[in-house]
């Protein structure tokens, strides 16, 4: 499917979608940057921030911050 005008809204920057950040085009490149088909990518990512991107029920989640993709990014489960 072709996008248009009315998907630039979705696919755009804002405060906590910062998909230009180092540490998420990284991220995104690691995960799906070989794969050619966009819904075999949104796959490779979904599952990629499923089991890689930590849940802490101790964060501070009054912090706007914590929402952010890049800080996300920061908070990789170790293997």
């Amino acid at each position: 499917m072709p996008a248009d005008d009315t998907d630039a809204a979705f696919r755009s920057f804002d405060r906590f979608i910062d998909s230009g950040h180092p540490s998420v085009a990284a991220f995104a490149a690691r995960v799906a940057g070989g794969e050619a088909k966009t819904v075999a990518a949104a796959v490779r990512l979904y599952y990629a921030v499923r089991d890689e991107i930590r849940y802490d029920s101790y964060r501070d989640y009054d912090d706007l911050e914590t929402y952010r993709a890049s800080a996300a990014t920061a908070w990789r489960r170790r293997r």
